[in-house]
């Protein structure tokens, strides 16, 4: 939101005074924090070329029409193929796939490096984004411009997932589907395993 308002120039810093005042003594944590709304909760399948024309036909995007902002839950790596890009080494270049189905989606993340070390353990994520068009040798494809990146926490055994040693984590990553669809309760054995069998790293 804006607001805008007159007043004499001697007032102005008695307004800044008082106004730091206000916000300090009024302003809730929640309020501090910077909040996203999303549309709607996609899995990879979901996009294809028919949506991707259907969600075209809600252009032009701007101010009173923005662009529909999605999330999905749980995305990995693909194959190593995400890698870190920019000059001062900031930004992250994606390739991701879910759960879903084996549609691999190339995404773009500014100022998100920090996460390339998730990226690289497999670990699981969960981005929030844009579906954007992206032209390259006279080819259009989709891409996804990530506007927030959450690391998603498994509990094994005795360790929480995104602190358990590097080989139990990778190993993890590997069984965490198995471990949800089975509903067995083999966590301390995968824990050990990983532990006792450095051939798993």
């Amino acid at each position: 939101y804006a607001a805008g308002l007159s007043l004499k120039e001697e007032n102005l810093e008695e307004f800044t005074r008082r106004f730091e005042e206000y916000v300090a003594n009024n302003i809730q944590e929640h309020q501090l924090t910077p909040q996203i709304e999303i549309d709607a909760r996609l899995q990879f399948s979901d996009i294809t070329p028919k949506f991707i024309r259907i969600l075209r036909q809600f252009e032009p995007f701007g101010p009173g029409n923005p662009k529909p902002i999605f999330y999905t839950h749980r995305v990995f790596d693909y194959n190593g193929a995400s890698k870190i890009v920019g000059r001062d080494n900031e930004h992250l270049k994606l390739e991701l796939t879910d759960e879903s189905s084996e549609n691999v989606m190339n995404g773009i993340a500014f100022r998100m490096a920090e996460y390339s070390q998730d990226l690289k353990a497999f670990n699981p994520l969960d981005i929030v984004y844009t579906l954007e068009d992206n032209t390259f040798n006279n080819t259009t494809t989709t891409q996804l411009m990530i506007k927030d990146i959450k690391k998603v926490w498994y509990r094994i055994s005795n360790y929480t997932y995104a602190d358990t040693p590097q080989n139990t984590r990778r190993v993890s990553a590997f069984f965490v589907k198995f471990i949800e669809f089975s509903k067995i309760q083999i966590h301390t054995l995968i824990v050990y395993s990983t532990l006792k069998n450095p051939k798993f790293k």
